[in-house]
């Protein structure tokens, strides 16, 4: 059977990192925290807390980065420390449902503002909808063809998102915000305001997905990791201050296109033209990141015997997991024409739940990887898994999300993980 590729570097890994975190959230979420928290001063404790949990999360990751080295290693980490089935669970509602329904969320947001930085404000769904799987299909074919090219868009995508952020702080420090006073945070709002900034910092483990196509992995690995991950922090600390800057409190929590309205606010209809493009080309980029990583988990279920072995094969020529690839793209478009935007919103609401589910068994693998030696960063991953439990109890109280673990979609990866552990 051909392996893939060990092809990419010490910046394509950061690239993956920064590409998969700093997406769409960036430009919506602050709203959400904002509203929960009050006030300007609550609104970025927040962010600082979900920043904190970020870098919990992100040593945890680097210090199994450098045992865990080949495709797949988070899969292989829930494996070893949990049992098969944690990992083939994993790994069935990431390619089932998670990622897929982020592919189509994501695509429809790409789609609606780039249509509207083209000047198309109210394009009819339909326009959308097309666009969005052209977006898909392509992005398919370019990560079909190879990782180097697949990784190439990344670096230019994650470029362009970071030209974008320092326009936009730039642009702050040119605008006298308003004095606001500090204001503590209500513990009965804390955790209802964390939940969206500790899920827009999320992504950043799925360069481990792709680790066994990273040359020097147990070296590369954690550095991708720990700097892409403190450099997310530190720009969306400084963004969020931005948009308080420029919309000021109350401007961001009433907001919905947090961008458009902080561009339209600078600069009139050309700057939130200019804005809506700055958000569609973040979300190609995450588009083209989720197809650089997730296809990977599939490839390495299979290549250890729980998944189709179609799944496990390389491309003779180009070195990818085609078939992997294919799936995720096929499923993300059948969401999209048949499901629709809104019934895929339902089906990600459980998403967090799922997701931080499996970041705290992450962190939990670690306490007990180094149960018994002296390891300060032990401590570090009991924080972040104590940290993600607290954001599945938040996320099962809000009655939607309970609504959503209804989601056929959901449940799917579920049956399919366990069919895979019968078969095995």
């Amino acid at each position: 059977m051909k392996e893939l590729r060990r092809t990419l570097g010490p910046w394509d890994a950061t690239a993956v990192v920064m590409g998969t975190v700093i997406g769409v959230g960036i430009f919506f979420t602050p709203s959400l925290v904002a509203r929960s928290a009050g006030s300007a001063p609550a609104a970025l404790g927040l962010w600082a807390l979900g920043g904190l949990v970020a870098i919990l999360g992100a040593l945890t990751l680097a210090r199994l980065g450098r045992e865990y080295r080949d495709t797949g290693a988070h899969y292989s980490i829930l494996r070893d420390a949990w049992g098969p089935l944690a990992g083939t669970l994993f790994v069935g509602c990431q390619l089932t449902a998670i990622q897929p329904g982020a592919l189509a969320v994501i695509a429809h947001v790409c789609a609606t503002n780039l249509l509207r930085a083209a000047g198309v404000e109210s394009a009819a769904p339909g326009t959308v909808n097309t666009l969005a799987v052209a977006l898909i299909l392509g992005l398919c074919g370019a990560n079909l063809v190879g990782v180097r090219l697949g990784s190439r868009i990344q670096n230019l995508t994650v470029l362009a998102k970071l030209g974008t952020l320092a326009t936009v702080l730039l642009a702050a420090a040119l605008v006298t915000p308003a004095p606001v006073a500090p204001a503590p945070i209500p513990p009965s709002t804390l955790l209802a305001g964390l939940l969206p900034a500790m899920f827009a910092y999320s992504g950043w483990q799925q360069v481990t997905w792709m680790a066994g196509e990273v040359a020097e992995p147990e070296r590369v690995l954690p550095r991708a990791i720990l700097v892409g991950v403190g450099l997310v922090v530190v720009l969306y600390l400084a963004a969020v201050g931005a948009w308080f800057a420029v919309l000021g409190f109350e401007g961001v929590a009433a907001s919905t296109s947090l961008a458009y309205d902080a561009g339209a606010a600078l600069a009139g209809p050309v700057g939130g033209r200019v804005a809506a493009g700055a958000v569609g080309v973040s979300a190609f980029g995450v588009l083209n990141a989720l197809f650089l990583t997730a296809p990977r988990l599939g490839y390495a279920l299979a290549t250890d015997g729980r998944a189709p072995v179609v799944l496990g094969r390389a491309h003779p020529r180009f070195g990818t997991p085609w078939a992997a690839i294919l799936l995720l793209g096929g499923v993300a478009t059948l969401l999209l024409v048949g499901v629709g935007r809104a019934g895929i919103g339902e089906l990600l609401a459980w998403q967090v739940v799922v997701n931080a589910l499996f970041f705290s068994l992450t962190g939990l693998a670690l306490v007990k990887r180094v149960r018994g030696r002296w390891e300060p960063v032990g401590w570090a991953a009991l924080g972040f898994a104590t940290a993600e439990l607290l954001a599945v109890v938040a996320a099962l109280w809000d009655p939607a999300v309970r609504a959503a673990a209804g989601s056929g979609l959901l449940w799917v990866g579920v049956i399919a993980a366990l069919a895979a552990m019968r078969r095995r």
